[in-house]
């Protein structure tokens, strides 16, 4: 959501996620995907730089993990 104290950073995030949605989600792959997989996708869209996400992707699949695992029961 825009909201009229925002930086322009983050209205320009706002504006991609959102039309990241509209490309990606409104079409019939909607009924493949759940809420999660789509905010995730928009997410990754909006951050924009592919290099830097690839970078994180391994950490952020290690840190996915670990959380889950402290909290999944043996």
């Amino acid at each position: 959501m825009l909201l009229p104290d925002m930086a322009p950073a983050e209205d320009f995030h706002v504006w991609t996620h959102e039309l990241a949605h509209s490309r990606l989600h409104f079409s019939s792959r909607r009924a493949d995907t759940t809420k999660c997989i789509r905010e995730a996708e928009a997410e990754a869209v909006a951050f924009g730089d592919k290099d830097t996400l690839a970078q994180s992707l391994q950490h952020i699949e290690q840190m996915s993990a670990d959380i889950l695992s402290g909290i999944t029961p043996p």
